[in-house]
């Protein structure tokens, strides 16, 4: 056994001497094989990233581009107000409105206003309007002749883009009324009229608000006219509560005068919406 074991170390011996340098020889061609290789991915890897990069740069160009593009195309449009006028209150007393009209569907605006009518100029600052809405503006019994005509003016308005899909915001009206009473003073043969509307307005939305705007509107039985308009503002209207609302005026209105309320709130506006756990 010791012989044949040293005969076949022999043999693996003489073949080695015999073919070292062609081992040696492939060794250096494998290890050359092997890095090139590597150096081949390697290659390849960096022109890839050269073609991504150069693929990027012109993709944030375009993107550029095409928002530079979108914004002077989406840029919001004016604000228009749509009618202007004034409804009588009692003898020499009026109210006066306006309606204005956002047809921008993705910014809300807040602006500052005027009222003028017969040489007096009402100033205000806090107009609001939302996205692809229409709001109604007011200043209440002031003193002008019969014959005035109002001008309402809009100016320094500050835009604010809705960002994601808009909030489902929504308010229910119920339970109203409209009643006239005639009230005599006691020892007086003056009678006092009184025309009262009376409402319940609830938060169906998903969000608290702390200030609600609400529009009450008289219009004639037969035709889209105004006959009598009032504003009043509910404070912290939670989620899903509900508020009563009184609204009044010293006049009375033709019979089958239709009521009409609009209910409104600054949603683009963080102070202003109650979330859960708020107090």
């Amino acid at each position: 056994m010791a012989d044949d074991l040293r005969g076949k170390t022999l043999q693996w011996a003489y073949w080695y001497n015999t073919h070292h340098s062609l081992l040696r020889r492939l060794g250096y061609g494998l290890t050359i094989v092997i890095v090139s290789g590597i150096w081949l991915v390697v290659l390849g890897y960096i022109i890839q990233w050269a073609r991504w990069y150069r693929a990027t740069q012109f993709t944030y160009q375009s993107i550029s581009q095409i928002s530079a593009v979108f914004d002077a195309t989406e840029r919001p449009q004016p604000l228009n107000s749509i009618t202007v006028d004034v409804v009588p209150v009692t003898e020499g007393h009026y109210d006066m409105y306006a309606l204005v009209d956002n047809p921008n569907q993705f910014y809300g605006a807040r602006f500052n206003y005027s009222f003028t009518a017969a040489g007096q100029v009402y100033n205000y600052t806090t107009g609001f309007i939302m996205p692809a809405t229409q709001a109604w503006l007011m200043v209440g019994n002031i003193t002008i002749p019969a014959d005035t005509t109002p001008t309402f003016t809009i100016d320094t308005v500050a835009w604010q883009r809705l960002s994601g899909k808009k909030p489902a915001i929504d308010f229910m009206v119920k339970d109203t009324s409209l009643t006239t009473t005639d009230a005599s003073t006691a020892g007086s043969d003056l009678v006092t009229t009184i025309s009262q509307f009376q409402g319940v307005v609830t938060n169906t939305s998903a969000y608290g608000f702390r200030q609600v705007l609400i529009t009450v509107i008289i219009k004639a039985e037969t035709t889209d006219a105004i006959l009598g308009i009032r504003q009043l503002t509910l404070n912290n209207l939670a989620a899903l509560a509900e508020q009563s609302i009184t609204v009044n005026w010293s006049r009375r209105f033709a019979f089958g005068s239709r009521t009409d309320v609009v209910v409104t709130t600054d949603y683009l506006a963080t102070d202003n919406l109650i979330l859960p756990g708020d107090q």
